[in-house]
């Protein structure tokens, strides 16, 4: 570990600022003020790498020391050891979980009860479910019931797990998908180090030394950083649980980020907040706007009283929708609607109806600014018709 460097400005402001208007004046001290920021965030940082892979190592290996290049395999073989172990172990720990877990769900006979030892409805509940009146709860239905808030969802389909034993099962799920994430960290890891192993193969045959040298430093720093990287689970202010963030991570296999975990947190609190609410948050390109932040927000923020719109631009509806419906619809099980308007329709009840079915089975409506202006503009025009009309009534289709 260390601590980030600092970079010095390319430029002297004093010879910048002399004899610019107040324009040019500013964009300097915002970038004076920037490149501080910059250096600030990264002195405090701390920063992590691998024993034996410092960019003196690295010159070294690429300067042909042959003593630095074998202890660099040595590392590298080590720590592929020590990552496929802890996978095998993580593989194993998580399909013992998802066993007992579906165990419990259906009500199986614990090893070693007899059959009277059972309470009535844990028996009714078997004989039901073998003479296939009662379904076998899958464990896409046990992960699902995670998200749910309905606290008594288990003892719906199955009478005999009792609320003790749900709320025991789900903590076992939670340390079970801690357990699956990992692995597929692993498998991520296993990747990179096989990149590193190539690129010491190739400083070792001396094939483009400065580029391989370049490549290694920055393999290393994204192994350091994605063996170090910390999960938000849970909201710093308030020490609340957050499942959708676990579950998201499992289905998806995506790292969520800190930053995109707090941007999710500021909207769902902002929305979820009694009276009128806006939030505007700024993400620059590559950062999870649509592959993120969007699927995340739909997960959390569609209820039975109002349904979660997204409005994008034209050129990414498509996209977006597709992105949507592999993460929600494959994953979780929500639909994706699409609103499409143009001035030339019409406006009856089946829009109603269409955007009323959507929040009530907690669909996403994926959208476009012009269909919301289109429909807009043809409400007033309507509006407009009957006041000229000189209606007071106004028609149902209309509200």
């Amino acid at each position: 570990t260390g601590k980030g460097q600092v970079t010095p400005l390319p430029f002297e402001p004093e010879l910048l600022l002399r004899g610019v208007g107040p324009v040019e004046r500013k964009i300097v001290e915002r970038l004076v003020q920037d490149f501080h920021d910059l250096n600030s965030m990264r002195s405090g940082k701390e920063i992590f790498g691998i024993q034996g892979f410092l960019p003196e190592d690295i010159h070294r290996m690429a300067s042909g020391d042959e003593a630095s290049l074998l202890a660099a395999q040595h590392v590298v073989s080590a720590m592929e050891e020590k990552v496929l172990a802890l996978k095998a172990a993580d593989a194993n720990i998580f399909k013992s979980i998802k066993i007992v877990l579906e165990l419990v769900a259906n009500g199986a006979r614990q090893p070693g009860h007899e059959i009277g030892d059972e309470g009535a409805a844990s028996l009714q509940h078997r004989l039901l479910r073998l003479s296939g009146h009662r379904p076998r709860l899958s464990f896409d239905f046990i992960l699902m019931s995670l998200l749910s808030s309905d606290d008594r969802q288990w003892q719906r389909v199955n009478q005999s797990v009792s609320e003790e034993s749900s709320a025991l099962a789900l903590d076992l799920l939670c340390v079970g998908l801690m357990h699956a994430i990992r692995l597929s960290t692993s498998n991520l890891l296993l990747s990179i180090l096989h990149g590193i192993h190539s690129l010491l193969q190739k400083l070792k045959s001396g094939e483009q030394k400065e580029a391989a040298s370049l490549d290694l430093l920055q393999k290393v720093s994204e192994f350091a950083e994605m063996a170090t990287c910390r999960r938000s689970y849970v909201d710093p202010s308030s020490r609340a649980f957050m499942p959708h963030s676990l579950v998201f991570e499992f289905q998806t296999s995506i790292m969520l980020r800190v930053r995109q975990v707090e941007i999710v947190r500021d909207i769902v609190q902002c929305l979820q907040s009694d009276g009128p609410a806006a939030c505007v948050k700024q993400m620059i390109m590559g950062a999870g706007k649509t592959c993120v932040v969007s699927p995340l927000l739909a997960l959390i923020l569609p209820d039975s009283r109002r349904p979660c719109i997204q409005v994008v631009p034209s050129a990414l509806l498509d996209f977006s929708r597709g992105v949507l419906h592999n993460v929600l619809s494959n994953s979780f099980g929500r639909g994706v609607r699409t609103f499409l308007f143009e001035r030339k329709d019409s406006i009856d009840n089946s829009i109603l109806e269409k955007l009323t079915d959507a929040a009530q089975s907690g669909a996403v409506i994926v959208t476009t600014p012009t269909s919301v202006k289109a429909l807009m503009l043809k409400l007033i025009e309507n509006l407009c018709g009957i006041i000229d009309s000189g209606l007071r009534v106004v028609p149902s289709a209309l509200l």
